[in-house]
């Protein structure tokens, strides 16, 4: 049986342990080494879908008082890589990664800190 849903301030969470999980699993790859190494490659989408659905969830209040982050290409990010897989393209992936999730992370610290439970 499922308990009540995560709060906004889980989510947040979620998305933070998810992106921190992602960028330190290519943390010692480079775009080659990336792309070739499949169980850090599937971990790495995992991860980006484990993001995608956290946003997805959060709350239409949360997500307009903070509109400056483009939560919709998040979760639009994750729609492709669930349901459009074979649109993947390595190099958004990788950039994602590396220049995306960094500043994500930079975005939402501030917010984890706003919503506590």
């Amino acid at each position: 049986m499922r308990g009540n849903k995560p709060s906004d301030h889980l989510r947040l969470l979620h998305i933070r342990d998810a992106a921190q999980l992602a960028i330190a699993f290519i943390s010692d790859s480079d775009f080659d080494q990336f792309i070739t190494d499949a169980k850090t490659y599937a971990a790495t989408i995992r991860q980006i879908e484990i993001i995608g659905e956290a946003v997805y969830h959060l709350s239409s209040e949360f997500k307009t008082a903070h509109a400056h982050i483009e939560w919709s290409k998040i979760e639009k990010t994750r729609h492709i890589l669930i349901h459009e897989y074979y649109e993947l393209s390595d190099i958004i992936i990788w950039k994602i990664v590396t220049v995306h999730l960094p500043n994500l992370l930079e975005d939402i610290e501030p917010l984890i800190s706003l919503t506590s439970d």
